[in-house]
């Protein structure tokens, strides 16, 4: 409740709580802010902290400590489209809403195979972050059959993939150890 008034009032007026009620709703400032924050929470990519909390609540998610709102919301909506069945276009807007789309390379994150003769699916994410990988891990886990396999792991950069940028005495000048040129998102 409020306790500064914009208009005079005797002190007894201003203690009642129904006058304070009265005042606080026809504060257009909060009640503006108010209903802004009630149409961004209808929305998974617009929710507040409030509103990712509610959704966390419901699809029984748990943040991690180290989350920021967009890796919550990105969270949510790969529980949230978690329907059946699932198909390979299915699958890949999954992942497009688990790792966020495009890097700023333009590359996708993920390279996803499915071979459905040998009955395996593999994904290999662009993205060095651990956290994604086993949330991509456990939602194949989830959406593949149990009759075929998987793999998931993360896309390195490998002698193949690099050869044509660096030369070996480029690499010799480069100030990076062998685990950061590895593990580089590809340009």
């Amino acid at each position: 409740m409020v306790t500064d008034f914009d208009f005079e009032a005797p002190e007894v007026v201003k203690k009642i709580k129904d006058v304070q009620t009265i005042y606080d709703m026809n504060n257009t400032v909060n009640a503006l802010e108010g209903a802004r924050n009630v149409h961004n929470d209808m929305f998974v990519k617009t929710a507040t902290e409030y509103g990712i909390e509610r959704y966390e609540q419901e699809y029984d998610l748990t943040p991690l400590g180290t989350d920021t709102l967009d890796d919550r919301r990105n969270r949510v909506l790969a529980k949230k489209n978690d329907y059946v069945p699932y198909t390979e276009r299915t699958l890949r807007r999954k992942l497009d809403a688990l790792c966020g789309g495009n890097l700023p390379n333009g590359l996708s994150p993920y390279v996803l195979t499915v071979d459905c003769e040998n009955m395996h699916v593999e994904l290999r994410l662009r993205i060095p972050r651990k956290k994604f990988l086993e949330q991509a891990r456990e939602m194949l886990e989830e959406i593949v059959p149990l009759n075929m396999s998987l793999n998931v792991e993360t896309l390195y950069n490998t002698h193949d993939g690099i050869h044509n940028r660096y030369t070996h005495d480029a690499l010799e000048e480069y100030p990076a150890t062998h685990i950061m040129i590895r593990e580089e998102i590809e340009t």
